[in-house]
């Protein structure tokens, strides 16, 4: 009488093959830019409701500013800002290595925009938004790549 086990090759095969996505996620780190930018762009399109609650309202003054200036959007004047959040783009950050993204903008507002000023006179109005939503994203793909190899 005996027992034949089969497969373990497959599956050692298998585990390396994990192992070293594991160790090099960079093919799944060059897509979460993309993820992000996909992101910022709702959050804008959105005025903010896409992230967490809508932006606070312009004033009825400056509305009529950004009117006359053809631009009727919350944080959109000139388009620079919003822009700096798109891979390539003046402003914007994107260190990546083998396991690490840094990703966002460094246009000079944005850090205003995105907290609002001590004294109240500017609301926050935050455009990178790390929602539950965007954390099962990354997950998802994060997994994908590292157990099943999908990129």
């Amino acid at each position: 009488m005996g027992m034949r086990i089969s497969g373990v090759k497959t599956s050692a095969d298998r585990l390396r093959a994990v192992a070293a996505r594991a160790s090099d996620p960079s093919p799944v780190i060059n897509q979460l830019p993309r993820v992000f930018a996909e992101h910022v762009s709702k959050t804008f399109a959105t005025n903010g409701a896409s992230v967490a609650k809508p932006w606070h309202a312009l004033t009825p003054q400056y509305r009529a500013l950004k009117a006359k200036s053809g631009s009727p959007h919350t944080l959109v004047l000139t388009g620079r800002l919003k822009q700096s959040f798109a891979p390539g783009a003046p402003y914007n950050i994107d260190r990546r290595s083998k396991n690490r993204l840094v990703w966002g903008t460094k246009a000079p507002h944005a850090r205003l925009h995105q907290i609002g000023s001590a004294g109240g006179q500017l609301p926050a109005r935050p455009m990178l938004v790390v929602t539950p939503e965007l954390r099962r994203e990354v997950r998802r793909k994060v997994r994908a790549y590292i157990v099943e190899g999908r990129r």
